[in-house]
């Protein structure tokens, strides 16, 4: 199997692909809402026919070249034109078998250049947090160093997280509101009602995923079956990834109030989630790595926070440079 076979997820198959490229034109063409309450029945019939509806929908966001930029109903289109010339089978092999997206248990890419951070709608530096309200009432708050795509159709909100983290709190009213979906590497992430953050975890082959409110049903192809985590509960999936169901541990939310959250935390860690909100390398000596650090730290001002941990562990801080700290046994 060749490096970009690695890891592909089996394509739906090119009839339910078809339906999937109707229901979407429907659904764009009809302003009634009766197309959208049909194509929902049809995408709950079978979780094949919601595979192939996540990468059509998605195919705006996913097309390379010139077409990397269009919304969903410009790809669409380009997909409906083409399928006139050559037929429509033929149009979806070209661009699947052309690698233009994947389509599959969170319609995943496969490898980081798939996932170009610096071409994203929308950005944060490191340090700087932010946050995008979209109409239907839904608010996105982007963390440090954070790379985000959002595609807005009649159909739903489609977010693309390239690199970083999000906090996403969906819309309550149900007169506007719309249907969510979170992709990354990982997989997708479909929002119950619900506040949740998603964090890209190593390079991007792990997603982590901690439910704040509500439910939040999450699927990949790493994963055996769709899965609904509840307000509490955390995962962390993809192929280096436990895949285990587990508790949130601390505030994971805190640096949407321009805080750090720790407990109990390993120094060596800590040292790397704050190195996440500055410039430059922090480096941790090994035989301090294994100390605690418990407490709510201000991001606005990590030099304050580095200047603190001598105060509560037996350790000094060596600063080399502007962009180079060293965390050291304090010295006898």
């Amino acid at each position: 199997m060749s490096a970009r076979d690695e890891g592909a997820v089996a394509l739906p198959n090119e009839k339910l692909l078809d339906q999937a490229i109707d229901w979407l034109l429907r659904v764009n063409d009809d302003a009634s809402g009766n197309a959208e309450a049909a194509c929902r029945r049809w995408r709950a019939e079978h979780p094949d026919h919601e595979r192939a509806w996540q990468g059509v929908v998605s195919v705006g966001a996913r097309l390379r070249g010139s077409t990397a930029s269009m919304a969903p109903r410009a790809a669409v289109k380009v997909l409906h034109q083409a399928s006139a010339a050559q037929g429509r089978r033929a149009a979806i092999k070209t661009l699947m078998l052309g690698g233009a997206f994947a389509v599959g248990a969170g319609a995943v890419w496969q490898g980081n250049r798939a996932w170009p951070a610096w071409n994203a709608a929308y950005r944060t530096a490191r340090g700087e947090t932010r946050e995008v309200l979209l109409a239907d009432g839904a608010s996105i708050w982007l963390n440090t160093d954070t790379a985000l795509d959002i595609d807005i159709t009649q159909a739903g909100n489609t977010l693309l997280l390239r690199r970083g983290e999000i906090l996403v709190q969906t819309g309550h009213d149900p007169a506007v509101k719309q249907p969510m979906w979170v992709h990354t590497q990982a997989g997708v992430m479909e929002p119950l009602g619900t506040r949740f953050i998603a964090r890209v975890l190593d390079g991007g082959e792990v997603t982590r995923l901690s439910v704040l409110e509500a439910q939040v049903r999450v699927q990949g192809p790493t994963l055996p079956q769709p899965l609904e985590l509840a307000a509490g509960q955390q995962l962390d999936f993809g192929p280096q990834a436990s895949q285990q169901i587990e508790n949130i541990q601390g505030d994971p939310a805190a640096w949407q109030q321009g805080m750090f959250a720790a407990s109990r935390m390993r120094l060596d860690v800590f040292l790397k989630e704050l190195s996440r909100y500055r410039s430059g390398v922090i480096q941790c000596d090994p035989d301090v790595a294994h100390l605690t650090v418990t407490g709510a730290f201000p991001l606005g001002d990590t030099d304050r926070v580095l200047d603190a941990l001598p105060q509560d562990l037996p350790v000094r801080v060596q600063q080399l440079s502007r962009y180079w700290i060293r965390v050291l046994p304090k010295k006898l």
